[in-house]
């Protein structure tokens, strides 16, 4: 990924131009002018596109453009910032580490009754962004399931490290992974399988989460039976229970995780957009909003959107970059929700335009938009349009509010199932997905082609989270996995060899636009799943030690050993039991 770049160009009069890689071009903008004591209205920040941002390059991107913009200031000259990889690993903020205390209580069935847990957020030396991401672990506890009796806290602490930042999901694993420990808890406990669990407590149609927002277009349980029948999962679990019978040293694990994943900001003030169209006399278009494009295809998307609201093909409109000049005010891309906010915006201003050319188009039906566009100028009619568009101010999250009232904190949630079966090697700790199946509802996609994408990327990103990507630091605190030789992200052997992707059909989002759903983050939650088959890979492979040293009396433990993410090789073969070793060598 493209570590923390910019470029600034010192200009006339205090005039500063600064083309930077960042997700948030007016908090870039704002940063530089509190720095150099100028107006907002002497800084322009650029994006053309981001090589990769994730959320780590939000507020940690400002420090690369406000350290171009002063040395631009002070030498009156163009300059450059690129932070080499070790670097940028170093210095950039990190996902929250956290802590999680909980209280369970549950039915002899495995229904869940009531849960009471605690979240303690490593924040590093400032508070930064981790407010918000802890109000985001916070509101997605629950995940996607309907718990009568919640009593969920977030705490920020302070430590000597570098300020943590948002990462893809931004509060949304640390808060779901928990949750899901806690049924797979409970499984153990009562002997019974996990899916079990988890199906018993899904939400249904009209239930309330514990912030009072009402459950709307709830597709999880038709999700959940769809994906049961496709992926064949209760007869794979037959054939995963005779592999491990079969095998001594690889065993393998098939688990089931559902996401219910709340899109929008519970800040009413951030859910708003802005965008520029400008119409050419030779009929072609001109687009420019106010997100990032950084690989998401959210240009792609608003070109169609324009295309659509103008009728013309999808090659007459050109996106430009990012720009503060253009668009000002603009909102951080993040949270899956660019598409709904910056495509209301695109709407607004293209229906404009419609409105001021429909005269001439009823009087000339057959003229062509080039000939419609050159008449109108002739004419005087304005061929620029500024669109602008805002969630209502009923949704948001109101701190003062006694929260005895249904409210909606958030526009919508998109929901997904994910079933995945892992191969673990005992006495290696290597592991490999054999099988993956994720279902994702997104509505009517605007873009199916890339939401599949966006599906698959989001969910090896949250393999190699769930599995690969371990942090090291030294005895004073200092990063020592800087880069791809010592921190290891998914590679193309960590791709399943069985990669199936579908989209929930014949699904509506009426308070999506044109009734899609965002799908940047929810499907890498569904990596959860990858983990946990994994942890069921160990357990077989731990009681299959206790049977070679026990005997055949031997029973399921009724609780599982702690293995938390990443499942990396050492820890998995350090869960495989130390008599997996012994009885290796005794082989030997």
């Amino acid at each position: 990924m493209e570590t923390q770049t910019a470029y600034a160009v010192p200009g006339e009069d205090g005039e500063l131009c600064v083309y930077s890689s960042t997700q948030d071009a007016t908090g870039a903008q704002e940063a530089i002018s509190n720095m150099l004591d100028v107006s907002n209205n002497r800084v322009t920040v650029i994006v053309k596109r981001l090589g990769g941002g994730f959320g780590g390059k939000e507020s940690s991107s400002i420090w690369a453009s406000a350290t171009a913009a002063l040395c631009a200031k002070l030498l009156n000259r163009p300059v450059r910032v690129a932070m080499d990889r070790e670097d940028d690993m170093a210095s950039t903020g990190k996902r929250h580490p956290n802590l999680a205390q909980y209280k369970v209580g549950f039915t002899s069935t495995g229904k869940i009754v009531a849960l009471k847990m605690t979240h303690f957020l490593d924040a590093g030396c400032d508070l930064t962004d981790s407010f918000v991401c802890t109000m985001k672990v916070i509101s997605n506890m629950d995940t996607a399931y309907n718990i009568p009796h919640v009593d969920f806290t977030g705490k920020i602490c302070k430590t000597n490290q570098p300020a943590n930042c948002p990462m893809r999901g931004f509060g949304l694993p640390e808060g779901m992974f928990v949750t899901e420990y806690v049924m797979e808890k409970v499984a153990a406990y009562l002997h019974l399988p996990p899916h079990h669990i988890r199906h018993m407590s899904l939400y249904k149609e009209g239930d309330l989460t514990p912030y009072r927002q009402r459950v709307r277009y709830c597709t999880l349980d038709r999700l959940w039976d769809e994906i049961m029948r496709t992926s064949q999962f209760e007869a794979r679990l037959k054939d995963v229970a005779k592999f491990n019978e079969e095998h001594v040293w690889r065993k393998r694990g098939l688990s089931i995780v559902p996401v219910k994943a709340a899109v929008g900001y519970f800040q009413s003030s951030m859910n708003q957009a802005g965008a520029l169209v400008h119409l050419y006399k030779d009929g072609t278009v001109l687009l420019t909003h106010g997100g990032s494009e950084m690989g998401q295809g959210l240009h792609t998307k608003m070109i169609q959107i324009a295309a659509s609201i103008l009728q013309i093909p999808l090659e007459s409109i050109y996106t430009t970059e990012t720009s503060t000049a253009r668009v000002p005010n603009t909102i951080t891309s993040a949270g899956s929700f660019q598409s709904d906010l910056q495509g209301g915006a695109v709407v607004d201003a293209c229906q404009r335009l419609n409105d001021r050319l429909s005269p001439l188009r009823e009087q000339h039906p057959l003229w062509s938009f080039k000939e419609l566009a050159k008449h109108a100028h002739e004419q005087g009619i304005s061929l620029s349009a500024t669109g602008f568009f805002k969630v209502p101010d009923s949704v948001g999250w109101d701190f003062k509010e006694d929260g005895k009232e249904e409210r909606q904190v958030f526009k919508y949630f998109t929901y997904g199932v994910g079933v995945v079966e892992a191969d673990v090697d005992a006495l290696t700790g290597e592991q490999h997905m054999v099988r993956v199946d994720l279902l994702m509802d997104v509505g009517r996609s605007l873009n199916p082609a890339l939401d599949v994408g966006q599906t698959e990327g989001a969910f090896m990103m949250g393999l190699g989270y769930m599995t690969t990507e371990q942090l090291v630091k030294d005895t004073k605190g200092g990063l020592t996995t800087r880069g791809p030789y010592t921190y290891k992200i998914p590679a193309i052997r960590d791709v399943p060899l069985d990669f199936r992707v579908a989209l929930l059909q014949k699904s509506d989002n009426p308070e999506g636009i044109y009734n899609a759903k965002g799908v940047g983050e929810p499907p890498l939650l569904l990596a959860q799943a990858a983990f946990f088959a994994i942890q069921q890979a160990v357990a077989a492979a731990r009681l299959d030690t206790r049977r070679h040293t026990q005997g055949d009396a031997v029973v399921p433990s009724s609780s599982l050993w702690d293995l938390f993410p990443p499942a990396t090789c050492e820890k998995i073969h350090r869960a495989c039991a130390g008599e997996v070793a012994r009885l290796a060598k005794k082989a030997t």
